[in-house]
């Protein structure tokens, strides 16, 4: 399903925080969440919390350093790897369930999940997830945090970008992304992103 700017779309999985997103080119928020080389190229999405986080429904995924909120590396064998500990699971045994809840309330009350450079996003690539190597698909990325919605939260497509690195934005303009874009539009953008209100 092709995503279109100011859509809005209800969605579950992995989330971070805008900074390990903004308005870089596509290559670096590959490296940066743990993306196979080439995943955005032919294009992404880029979608703003726009509801509270319900704390009884979000799990952390630990960070981008590795994928799908698991500990240790991903392993090609994608049976094999969802054996790999989950970083919610491991963090209930060392903590406590009861503090692990109560970290996730506070999570869910941080006035900066829906404004400002730390909002949570979701990136919605055009290549979609294969699942057949999960060592290949999802390398080590930058170490950003992931939360992990395990029910579906509301989210406003604020840009869709294209495979020649455009960004179209909800508020009805573009700007490149591309590696060589000017510092001014790629500001305009980063500055949009961390300001949009619902």
């Amino acid at each position: 399903m092709a995503l279109i700017p100011g859509q809005r779309i209800s969605s579950g999985g992995c989330v971070t925080r805008l900074n390990w997103v903004g308005a870089r080119a596509p290559a670096l928020i590959e490296k940066a969440l743990g993306y196979q080389q080439g995943r955005l190229s032919l294009g992404y999405a880029i979608g703003l919390l726009i509801e509270p986080l319900r704390a009884n429904h979000v799990e952390f995924g630990g960070l981008t350093l590795r994928s799908g909120g698991r500990d240790g590396a991903p392993l090609k064998d994608p049976k094999l790897d969802e054996q790999r500990t989950r970083v919610h699971d491991r963090m209930i045994v060392e903590y406590g369930e009861h503090s692990v809840a109560k970290m996730l309330e506070n999570l869910a009350k941080d006035p900066r999940n829906l404004i400002g450079d730390e909002r949570i996003v979701k990136v919605y690539p055009v290549i979609g997830h294969k699942g057949e190597n999960p060592q290949g698909e999802y390398p080590m990325g930058g170490g950003g945090p992931q939360f992990i919605l395990t029910e579906r939260h509301d989210f406003l497509i604020a840009a869709v970008v294209s495979g020649d690195c455009i960004a179209a934005t909800a508020a009805g303009w573009s700007v490149s992304v591309a590696e060589n874009a000017s510092y001014d539009g790629r500001a305009r953008l980063a500055k949009y992103l961390t300001a949009v209100k619902i």
